[in-house]
């Protein structure tokens, strides 16, 4: 894909906003199955997918695994690393193959001072995709603690 600004993380962006973005970031492609983020390393590095889908998945113990979310193009990861010292929450790994472009904390630093309106009108972007994110998960934990008060009912009516 040539065209950043069709991508849905850049919608209402300018070519020019677009474009003094992405000529910071670098191209890289995974293949299906490789790891691109890893649960547990640290890296601040934003990650935009141009092509293809990714899978999160968090480690509930040694042996088993969530898919948290699939993502496609358009989407980004890594905003948690980048924004902060902490590592990863959870690991990203190419569900088809997958072309990202990559932004490193530097380089948006760099960006923020060069950029300012068009670096808030990204800070603002992320802070909505953050907000859905929140919000997918308040529903499924809502989900999960229907799905536990109607185990427990079931229990109670048993004993």
């Amino acid at each position: 894909m040539n065209n950043y600004k069709e991508l849905k993380f850049f919608k209402n962006f300018t070519n020019e906003e677009v474009n003094s973005l992405v000529k910071l970031m670098i191209p890289v492609t995974y293949g299906d199955g490789e790891v691109i983020v890893k649960e547990g390393e640290v890296s601040h590095v934003l990650m935009l997918i141009i092509k293809g889908r990714a899978k999160v998945v968090k480690n509930i113990d040694e042996h088993n695994q969530k898919i948290l979310s699939i993502l496609e193009a358009g989407d980004i990861f890594g905003e948690m690393s980048f924004f902060e010292t902490a590592p990863h929450n959870a690991s990203v790994i190419a569900h088809t193959s997958v072309s990202v472009l990559a932004l490193s904390k530097a380089d948006f630093e760099a960006f923020i001072e060069k950029y300012p309106k068009t670096a808030f009108k990204i800070l603002i972007r992320i802070i909505q995709v953050c907000s859905q994110r929140i919000r997918n998960l308040n529903e499924e934990v809502k989900q999960l603690g229907a799905w536990c008060i109607s185990l427990r009912n079931t229990k109670n009516k048993n004993d």
